[in-house]
């Protein structure tokens, strides 16, 4: 069996910019999913029989994003200023599956962000969102 990762090694990086090298990590993450779907078009004309028959279709990714509200964490600043700002931007976002001493890896790809901060009486605030990427994603992989 081989050894499974743990999710402790996980990591959630952001930039405005241009390039994932300038990403940073976001503060305070506590889990995030990545889900890519693809259409299954169905093509069943008469006369093609008792089964169903389907073509591949479009894909799309999108990952949420949960953790703890920090205030003074610029990334996080930067997914709620989106808001606020005059034109709406994309963000480079990397999703760390492994890190390890040395070595980062994961998936990487632009997205739209939509962001929920959060706050109950009774417990720390949450920040939580979407990333919806806008061209497919890539692996990621760093040797630092």
């Amino acid at each position: 069996m081989a050894t499974p990762r743990l999710g402790k090694d996980g990591a959630v990086y952001l930039t405005t910019k241009t390039y994932s090298s300038d990403a940073a990590i976001i503060a305070q993450i506590t889990d995030w999913e990545l889900a890519v779907n693809q259409d299954a078009l169905e093509k069943t004309a008469f006369g093609s029989g008792y089964d169903r028959e389907y073509e591949v279709g479009i894909r799309g990714a999108v990952a949420t994003v949960n953790g703890y509200y920090v205030p003074t964490d610029a990334q996080q600043v930067d997914l709620l200023a989106h808001y606020t700002a005059a034109a709406p931007a994309t963000v480079m976002a990397v999703l760390i599956t492994n890190s390890t001493v040395g070595s980062k890896a994961g998936w990487k790809g632009r997205a739209i962000p939509q962001f929920t901060n959060g706050a109950g009486m009774d417990g720390i605030q949450t920040i939580s969102g979407t990333l919806q990427f806008t061209d497919g994603i890539s692996t990621y992989s760093s040797a630092t």
